[in-house]
């Protein structure tokens, strides 16, 4: 290779428990998917390693199609290539996360491990199965069933523990806006990326916005004249089309999204890179929403556990041992041993 709380689980859950369900937040929809060589290899193949656990090809697909072997029976495609880089980092990020709750003895301990994986074995027993089957027909061997269970477990209370009523309000009134049907008329400059363009060529519209930017903020340059001399859009330039009405989720990507929800009104946005180009976003009008924390209780908790587990990633992940298998398309991440 190259180096690069607690709950009651209930028996439906247990029978159908796979990597797919509740596997903490989906960082893997954030993340770009890259292009990848003639890939992936067999099942049994380790793609990764973290500290010492080995990411088996296997596993990678029971996320990324947790029905695949009735899928396979109906002749269901595999899944693209593509989507195998962002669900391997995903699952390298939560091995190195469990590695560093487990070194403050914040994850399940194998005690709890034993008496939970002996309550499943009964459960299983008494609707006529066994511990053994329900492994097999996950796809999994003992050792990744129990570090998925380790996982759930730990989690599961962690999220128990930290998404208390009091701090689910605080983070709702910090970012009302993200949640509470607030709508923003904005402008943009935008640079589209040329699917052929290569890196030098990138690297010179980004500096080109950072420039830009920068005039802007000194008060070189008026916007509508910047919008007009150098935005690719279709629209600039034209008085009738000024300013777009976008809402948190939709329709921009996500991270024009957050950033022109950053803004007050007259302010600009650094260069923000998506798919499409680079974008400088105005904010030129905020129309606040009405939702109340009940309505949206739900998505406020997820957004929680997300930045959460991407703070755990950016703390624990530089410090675990992580290496590539032969082959493997690499990610955004560094790929070195300190796995930042």
């Amino acid at each position: 290779m190259n180096k690069s709380g607690r709950q009651n689980f209930r028996l439906p859950f247990l029978l159908v428990l796979a990597l797919a369900t509740g596997a903490g937040p989906a960082r893997m929809a954030a993340q770009e998917q890259l292009a990848a060589p003639a890939w992936p290899p067999g099942e049994n193949a380790i793609v990764a390693t973290v500290d010492g656990f080995g990411i088996r090809a296997g596993l990678v697909l029971n996320k990324l199609q947790p029905n695949r072997r009735s899928a396979a029976e109906k002749n269901v495609p595999p899944p693209a290539v593509e989507l195998w880089v962002p669900a391997v980092e995903h699952l390298i990020d939560r091995q190195a996360v469990l590695r560093g709750l487990a070194s403050y003895r914040a994850a399940t301990g194998p005690s709890e491990m034993k008496m939970e994986l002996g309550r499943l074995g009964k459960q299983l027993e008494s609707a006529g199965g066994s511990l053994d089957a329900h492994i097999a027909s996950l796809g999994l061997t003992q050792a990744e069933f129990e570090n998925e269970l380790r996982w759930q477990l730990t989690w599961q209370r962690l999220l128990q523990r930290m998404l208390t009523e009091e701090a689910v309000e605080k983070f709702f009134e910090q970012h009302r806006r993200d949640f509470d049907g607030t709508t923003m008329l904005v402008d943009q400059i935008l640079w589209v990326w040329d699917d052929q363009a290569t890196n030098e060529q990138k690297q010179e519209l980004q500096q080109q916005a950072s420039g830009v930017f920068d005039r802007l903020k000194r008060g070189e340059l008026l916007w509508d004249d910047t919008v007009r001399e150098f935005s690719m859009s279709p629209l600039a330039g034209d008085p009738r089309q000024a300013g777009r009405l976008i809402g948190r989720q939709a329709p921009m990507p996500p991270a024009f999204s957050a950033a022109a929800f950053a803004l007050e009104v007259n302010e600009i946005s650094p260069p923000v890179e998506t798919l499409v180009g680079i974008h400088i976003i105005r904010c030129l009008e905020i129309r606040p929403g009405d939702r109340v924390l009940n309505e949206v209780d739900r998505e406020v908790r997820s957004a929680m556990a997300e930045r959460m587990f991407k703070n755990l990633v950016d703390r624990h992940r530089p410090s675990s041992d992580i290496s590539y298998g032969e082959g493997f398309p690499q990610s955004g991440h560094s790929g070195d041993s300190s796995g930042g």
